[in-house]
């Protein structure tokens, strides 16, 4: 025959007393429920990355200001000792404008949930990011201004070690991130890094047009 246990609260409506010997568990502890993961909303990466290039901006306007002021008081600019060539820096943004296309190419195939052909892409992209900065590298070697020999040589080894620094700090964000998509951790909807990482990508580009133009459309040189 089983029996049946009576509870005082059931018959009166009162809230049932918890038995002292019962343990409680503190919210969030080891032994409770874990907290709700916390998610980071969309476009919050892409809009700090845009405020880290404003305020980049700014600086390399300070050191474009530099040239133009010294260039206006210089009777040669560059001096005549000095022989800088074109070459190299147009194949240098050529190769730059080409890895806008092969960064827009990653972020559209990682919004379709696209990972072969957004490993592709970003492959591709850090090719053109190295192919960059190894030019650049070069032309600083090549060109061997020392930089307490002349205003010229001061600005010129500033601009363009700037801008390397900048393109190698790119490429090993695209590695992580293209590390990242390999893993498969971005998808439709979850693939705000990678965007980020494409606005800082797009930002060098520029920034290395408006010095090109500065430094060499503005500037004559052989």
């Amino acid at each position: 025959m089983a029996m049946v246990r009576h509870d005082p609260g059931a018959a009166t409506g009162a809230t049932p007393v918890r038995s002292a010997y019962a343990p409680v568990l503190p919210t969030g502890s080891a032994l409770g429920p874990p907290p709700p993961p916390h998610e980071v909303p969309q476009g919050t990466n892409v809009l700090g990355v845009l405020l880290i290039c404003v305020a980049d901006a700014m600086l390399l306007l300070a050191f474009l200001t530099a040239w133009w002021t010294i260039k206006a008081g210089s009777p040669a600019w560059p001096p005549g000792d000095v022989q800088v060539g074109t070459y190299i820096p147009s194949v240098i943004t050529i190769t730059a404008a080409m890895s806008c296309f092969s960064m827009a190419w990653a972020v559209s195939s990682t919004r379709r949930n696209d990972q072969r052909s957004a490993a592709v892409a970003l492959i591709l992209t850090a090719v053109f990011g190295i192919a960059v900065a190894n030019a650049q590298w070069y032309t600083i070697a090549r060109e061997n201004l020392v930089m307490e020999s002349s205003a010229y040589a001061t600005l010129f080894n500033l601009l363009t070690g700037w801008h390397l620094v900048h393109q190698s700090i790119a490429v090993g964000a695209l590695v992580l991130v293209g590390a990242r998509a390999l893993a498969g951790h971005f998808g439709r909807k979850t693939y705000d890094p990678m965007r980020a990482v494409a606005a800082f990508w797009y930002y060098t580009v520029f920034a290395w047009g408006v010095i090109m133009t500065a430094m060499y459309l503005f500037s004559h040189h052989s």
